[in-house]
């Protein structure tokens, strides 16, 4: 094969265009200097930051009340600044909806904080689902609901609109952020870090309702702060200026190739024949129920589960590479994020099913 296919969890893809303008952009004059020197309060980078917001708002159609604020540390670090934020160190109970691994390291960073509470958690095996919206158990008071919208590990993404919490609702979005429409006004914060959908690792975007600013303990370093951050303009501390930057170029691709629904179909166009191939072979399977099956990531496994090594080696053979699955659930992985084509998806599934075929 002349291509090779990036399906790695993250850091993942950039898009060839992308690519191609940042290329380009690296042997251009930012107001006297290069990208790669500019400051973070020169003029060429506040326009940088500004053109994103901008964009970012049209996009998700993100209202006025909210904030876009980009943030060092990734998402671990917001796992810590969401109970900080809304006050969840003075006594309330803070719930989250267990939906896999990155849910359980967000609740055990909260618990340094508060009292965690599970709403609800996936089916103890296989098909991974969650239990009836019905039965969930939302706290009383609760400083805020958080929820995964998409885990990686085993291929779990919630419905949208799914989750519907008495308190404020709190989304980590760092592995489906803008690839499907979503109603920003029914979040008081998400977040995403951005060596998934949105550039290169080293920036996180958060989108918070201001409401929140009022609510940070007292305890809440000034750095770890929304409310600081958002008087800053998210310059508080020195940001990633090259790492912002690809998240702009990112937001114009995006822009340019349909926008959040674009991207949303394109998921689908990759996705559900690779599920299909999966749903109809002899040799490999999926665990997750239908109704929530990740459009990003594609968990599956191969009977029997000897031939996984061989299926790794012979597809990295062809240019199929990132597929080994997480080393907490083994396995195997495809993950399609934005930027990866419906062409990959296709090739992958054609090479699926010839390794079906000539196994031995």
């Amino acid at each position: 094969m002349s291509s090779v296919y990036n399906f790695s969890p993250g850091p993942a893809k950039i898009p060839t265009a992308v690519h191609r303008n940042v290329r380009t952009a690296l042997q251009d004059d930012f107001g006297g200097l290069p990208l790669l020197e500019i400051s973070h309060r020169s003029l060429a980078f506040s326009e940088i930051a500004e053109e994103s917001r901008s964009l970012l708002r049209r996009l998700l159609n993100i209202p006025s009340s909210h904030r876009i604020l980009f943030l060092p540390g990734g998402a671990r670090l917001q796992y810590a600044m969401v109970p900080l934020n809304f006050g969840g160190a003075n006594g309330r109970p803070l719930d989250y909806l267990d939906t896999g691994y990155w849910s359980q390291q967000a609740m055990r960073e909260a618990a340094a904080y508060g009292k965690v509470h599970t709403v609800a958690s996936l089916s103890d095996k296989p098909p991974w689902r969650l239990p009836p919206p019905s039965s969930w158990r939302f706290s009383a008071e609760a400083a805020y609901c958080h929820c995964v919208d998409n885990e990686t590990l085993l291929g779990f993404e919630l419905p949208v609109g799914l989750v519907r919490s008495p308190s404020p609702l709190v989304a980590d979005m760092t592995s489906n952020f803008l690839s499907r429409p979503f109603a920003v006004d029914q979040f008081a914060a998400v977040y995403a870090s951005a060596q998934k959908n949105i550039g290169i690792a080293g920036v996180t975007v958060a989108v918070v309702d201001e409401s929140v600013f009022h609510k940070a303990c007292r305890e809440t370093p000034s750095a770890l702060n929304y409310a600081v951050q958002a008087k800053a303009d998210s310059c508080f501390s020195t940001p990633p200026v090259f790492a912002c930057y690809l998240v702009l170029q990112t937001l114009r691709w995006i822009d340019q190739e349909g926008g959040v629904e674009g991207m949303h179909q394109n998921s689908l166009a990759r996705c559900l024949p690779l599920y299909d191939c999966i749903d109809r072979s002899s040799i490999y399977s999926n665990q997750v129920a239908p109704e929530c099956r990740s459009r990003m990531n594609v968990h599956f496994r191969i009977q029997p589960q000897e031939l996984e090594g061989l299926f790794l080696e012979r597809a990295e053979a062809e240019g199929f590479v990132g597929l080994r699955g997480h080393r907490v659930v083994g396995g195997l992985r495809a993950s399609m994020y934005n930027a990866m084509s419906i062409d990959g998806a296709r090739a992958l599934i054609a090479f699926m099913e010839y390794f079906e075929k000539h196994k031995s």
